[in-house]
């Protein structure tokens, strides 16, 4: 967009011909940004009706419109005394030498190719208007013949109006191939380094899909993950059992499940606060992650629940990882000097394929085992 100019027209009327809505809007503001006073008209028979008591300093007129070109209308304004001393510019595409002499022939000021830029239209504008007096006033017309794509043609122009029109062409031709040669350099240069392109490219798209399938790798580890304790959440954990429980079908693998519930954990939240339980939380985590073996599966299933898979591990290996985790703990408890120990209720379900259907059944009968042990140790209280 072209930057806001001084001029010495600001406050003069123009009467711009388009049937595009967002063409003339957009030719509005180009204008008016310049302190011009614009009315619009959607074809050539709105502007002529609009010109009765109404003389603009310039009119603005699109060629390719329904009901009346912009040739014709130009043609009627030229022929009319009241309207001849206005100046005409056309907006055309200029895809053909017709074009010019159609232009020339219906006694246009001056046209501009479409697409234009901001600065070239205010540059023709201001041309225009600063041609004193009107352009009909005073200028006689010559019948000059030319010769245009092979075939002779006779206009009536004055000689000023002629030459302005064909620099104008020569100014569109020289910009469009100005454009083509820019174009054609470009596409010569990206022809040349389109292998290398190429190359670049599938580098990047193996870049990303790695990224990506990395990303996704991450994300499935978030889904798994619980976020306090870094340990698999239930999700995580039943992905991974279910897994090995169809490994340990194959190969006949012994494995058990324990079940494990905080004691005393809302007492730790209500005496000491929810970040002291956190803590709390956390060095259970720790604690599982110190007893147990990497091949393990170490979950926390949420709250004050956590569970592990202990993987080939049956009969008295698994009562024996057992006893081993409450030994750690009371351990933890001495060497802590916390206000507060920290319990644990422990229930041991041991793999049996005619028993349990899937790992579900196998935590129900660790839970239950759990509630049991709870109920015990604690006189037949409950959770």
């Amino acid at each position: 967009m072209s930057t806001e100019r001084v001029t010495a027209h600001s406050g003069l009327e123009i009467l711009a011909v388009e049937d595009s809505p967002t063409q003339a809007e957009e030719l509005k503001h180009i204008l008016e940004r310049q302190g011009y006073r614009v009315t619009l008209a959607g074809d050539g028979q709105q502007a002529l009706s609009s010109l009765n008591g109404y003389q603009p300093a310039l009119v603005i007129s699109d060629i390719d419109m329904p009901k009346m070109s912009g040739y014709e209308l130009c043609q009627r304004l030229k022929a009319n005394d009241n309207t001849r001393p206005i100046p005409v510019m056309l907006l055309t595409v200029l895809s053909d030498v017709e074009d010019l002499f159609q232009a020339l022939a219906c006694g246009a000021d001056s046209f501009i190719t479409k697409p234009y830029d901001a600065d070239s239209l205010l540059d023709h504008v201001q041309h225009i208007l600063s041609d004193p007096p009107r352009r009909a006033a005073g200028r006689a017309g010559a019948e000059v013949e030319i010769t245009l794509a092979g075939k002779p043609r006779l206009i009536t122009s004055d000689p000023q109006r002629m030459i302005h029109m064909l620099v104008s062409a020569f100014e569109a031709a020289f910009r469009r191939n100005f454009e083509l040669a820019q174009t054609q350099a470009v596409l010569r240069s990206l022809n040349d380094r389109l292998e290398d392109l190429l190359v670049e490219r599938t580098a990047v798209l193996t870049a990303e899909i790695a990224g990506r399938e990395a990303l996704h790798s991450a994300l499935r580890a978030l889904s798994n993950t619980d976020e306090l304790t870094g340990l698999h959440n239930r999700r995580g954990f039943m992905t991974l059992a279910e897994q090995y429980w169809r490994q340990a079908g194959r190969t006949n693998e012994d494995f058990a499940l324990l079940y494990i519930d905080m004691d005393g954990f809302k007492q730790i939240n209500d005496s000491y606060g929810h970040a002291q339980g956190d803590q709390a939380l956390l060095a259970i985590a720790r604690l599982l992650q110190q007893t147990f073996r990497e091949a393990d599966i170490l979950a926390r299933f949420g709250g004050d629940e956590f569970a592990v898979l202990l993987t080939d591990c049956g009969g008295p290996a698994a009562r024996a990882a057992a006893d081993r985790l409450t030994a750690n703990l009371n351990q933890m408890n001495a060497d802590a000097g916390a206000p507060y120990a920290l319990s644990m209720s422990l229930g041991l379900a041991q793999f049996n394929p005619k028993e349990q259907s899937g790992i579900p059944s196998l935590l129900e009968l660790g839970d239950a085992e759990m509630y049991a042990n709870k109920r015990r140790a604690s006189g037949g209280g409950g959770r």
